[in-house]
């Protein structure tokens, strides 16, 4: 029988059916205790086919540690069925909790917010990571026996910075304010910091307590990095404090990430024209990725700004940047800008810059024709050729279209596309929580709320929204509730 390690070496250039299995074999000769055992049943985790036959390893894997399958991000839904498995005829194993924790801080999907909701409940009250679980699910969930059991644990760990603000941003009450509040004064300024945010938001006493809290730590040389704590939980607020630190560190390369860090969670037009101004005054030959912050934004850049990014095209063609700029300045302006700019710069592509670049070409038609605007005809004919290949494509292999045709053909009331957007809803999926799901089942709620209104659509939308908003997609957040209340 080959060792762990020589099958980790086979599985890496031959993942057959024949060498999982042996490999599945070569782990239950092993004691659950065995670090390279482990690392075997981690390499299987890695490969799709190799679901099916992890079943076999379910009494094996009773008396294993499981706490490093909580870091492991997964290749299918079979692979997470099998996790859930496991956790649901094993509740009480040591190390339940710590992968509950690891799901939860990845994944979105419901049954995992379900399953680790009643395993808490029935079994977890006094887990290791029993506080850390019920943070995470206050950011899903808000039943009555959730609520309560978080209550409970704050009062056993009131220092517990990460559940204090999940208290307060979900249930807030004054137990809970109390102890943000105590987390603010007695705890590091750093510490304080991340339940600040929530404070802020909590009502007269919280908002009073984080601007004592602020003023006192102003000349810290942690501010900056309690300032960054705001980006996600509370952009409005951050971007003034951010405003008014920057006003006395005008060189603070700091500064400038955040500006950008926000302008993803709070897209505004004062905050571009400060990145570029603030760009322009520290630094005259302003890093070219600047420019492209400036873009992702979706508004108007500075006239100086987009002559500047035009002008480093022009002359930086062989810069290993360039379609790389080229797509982002494009992705992310307003759609005539759009236009113009690929009609601008679509001979000089090589075929496999064409190529790059069909995702683009793609959103900018759909967008056009989910504003229902003519623009998109004015797009050369090489590039509406481009895009009628990209769809003809989609249809004739009979696959999924992409995110964005989608979209496109619900706005444009097709039945069959109508149908396929309730049904991409509905199917189960890996739901990772950094991925861009969020947006493009956001994208897919907003045109059905407008093509195709009915009860499923209603309650999807309800739903999606009723997850809390990500600040990263807080506008479509905005417009999915403005229409769903149409």
């Amino acid at each position: 029988m080959p060792t762990p390690e020589q099958l980790i070496y086979v599985l890496s250039s031959n993942p057959s059916d024949e060498n999982i299995k042996l490999a599945i074999d070569s782990i239950k000769l092993k004691k659950s205790s065995s670090k390279s055992a482990m690392t075997l049943v981690e390499t299987l985790m890695d490969i799709p086919r190799a679901a099916p036959h992890l079943s076999a390893l379910s009494t094996w894997m009773k008396t294993a540690r499981w706490r490093n399958l909580a870091f492991k991000r997964l290749c299918s839904l079979e692979h997470l069925d099998w996790i859930l498995t496991l956790l649901k005829e094993n509740p009480k194993h040591r190390d339940a909790g710590a992968l509950w924790d690891g799901l939860l801080s990845s994944y979105t999907n419901r049954e995992i917010v379900h399953g680790a909701s009643d395993w808490l409940l029935r079994y977890g009250a006094d887990d290791t990571y029993a506080s850390a679980v019920a943070a995470r699910l206050l950011r899903e969930s808000s039943t009555h026996d959730l609520i309560k059991l978080s209550r409970e644990l704050l009062e056993r760990n009131p220092d517990d910075f990460m559940l204090a603000r999940a208290l307060i941003n979900r249930a807030p009450d004054d137990y809970a304010i109390d102890c943000g509040i105590q987390i603010l004064i007695a705890q590091d300024p750093v510490i304080g910091g991340m339940v600040a945010p929530a404070l802020a938001t909590s009502g007269e006493r919280g908002a009073e307590a984080v601007r004592d809290f602020l003023k006192k730590n102003r000349k810290s040389k942690n501010y900056i990095r309690i300032i960054d704590g705001f980006t996600y939980e509370a952009p409005e607020l951050a971007a003034v404090l951010l405003a008014e630190w920057m006003s006395t560190h005008p060189k603070s390369k700091d500064g400038q990430r955040m500006l950008t860090d926000l302008l993803c969670h709070l897209p505004s037009q004062e905050l571009t024209d400060l990145l570029w101004t603030w760009s322009k005054a520290t630094n005259p030959k302003s890093d070219i990725l600047d420019v492209v912050a400036i873009f992702s934004t979706g508004f108007p850049a500075p006239a100086d700004a987009v002559e500047y990014a035009e002008s480093w095209l022009e002359a930086n063609e062989k810069h290993s940047l360039w379609i790389a700029v080229l797509m982002k300045v494009v992705e992310q302006n307003q759609v005539e800008k759009q236009v113009a700019i690929l009609n601008r710069w679509h001979h000089r592509l090589s075929a496999r810059q064409k190529a790059s670049m069909t995702a683009v070409i793609v959103k900018v038609v759909v967008r056009a024709n989910m504003d229902g605007s003519s623009i998109a005809v004015a797009l050369c004919p090489e590039l509406q050729e481009i895009f009628k290949q990209q769809i003809e494509t989609a249809e004739l292999l009979e696959e999924p279209m992409s995110e964005f045709s989608l979209v496109n053909q619900i706005a444009r009331k097709e039945p069959l596309s109508i149908q396929t957007g309730k049904n991409w809803l509905v199917e189960r999926r890996l739901e990772w929580r950094w991925s861009s799901l969020h947006e493009y089942r956001g994208e897919i709620i907003a045109a059905l709320l407008v093509s195709a209104p009915d009860d499923f659509v209603c309650e999807e939308a309800r739903r999606w929204l009723d997850k809390g908003s990500e600040p990263l997609f807080e506008s479509l957040y905005k417009k999915v509730d403005a229409l769903y209340r149409q």
